[in-house]
């Protein structure tokens, strides 16, 4: 469950969570344990021993966030030599810079976890497993505003482009992450529950 969302809120099936946790139950308990998702349990009135309920109670995706950076230099060249010219016309300007924007997406997530005896309805585990995911991409460009240059290139700059166009990551592919991150460490804990109580 992600609280009243479905799970096609970021492109899955609303059984996607059950169902991964019933195939690595299975097959980390092989002949242990029989584990079924709540639809079956329903469909084939099963009584179950032990029932594990996971939900996300929060998936938060963050809004991208760039920051832009230039670090530049500068300098004269001396292009000719000649008593017969000012001195301002014996250099000219050769400039350059170098610009970095760096982009970061932070999100976070919550996985709610509580096992419990069918039967007797008492808690076994309730416990929470957050998780947190920073995205980071960077872009560059160089600058050359070399006076000489220009003259050659038809009064144009001359830029360097490196990584550009930032592709900030869908926010589906953010969100599995974030879930993955959760999962983990939630099944790590119910796994060494039921290795306790079977």
């Amino acid at each position: 469950d992600y609280f009243y969302f479905t799970w096609d809120e970021w492109g899955l099936t609303n059984d996607y969570l059950q169902e991964k946790l019933v195939a690595d139950l299975t097959a980390t308990f092989p002949g242990k344990f029989l584990f079924y998702t709540e639809a079956n349990m329903n469909e084939q009135a099963i009584n179950p021993d032990l029932v594990v309920r996971i939900n996300f109670s929060d998936i938060s995706i963050g809004q991208p966030k760039t920051i832009h950076e230039e670090y530049g230099r500068g300098t004269s060249l001396k292009t000719i030599s000649s008593p017969s010219v000012t001195h301002n016309s014996l250099y000219t300007s050769n400039k350059a810079s170098y610009n970095f924007a760096t982009t970061t997406v932070e999100s976070k997530a919550i996985l709610n976890c509580i096992i419990y005896d069918w039967a007797d309805d008492d808690t076994v585990l309730t416990q929470q497993f957050s998780g947190a995911h920073k995205w980071e991409g960077t872009s560059t460009e160089f600058k050359n505003r070399n006076d000489i240059v220009r003259q050659y290139n038809n009064g144009t700059i001359n830029n360097y482009r490196d990584n550009s166009n930032i592709q900030v990551p869908l926010k589906d592919e953010i969100a599995k992450k974030l879930m993955d991150i959760c999962y983990k460490k939630a099944f790590k804990k119910i796994k060494t529950e039921l290795e306790l109580n079977r």
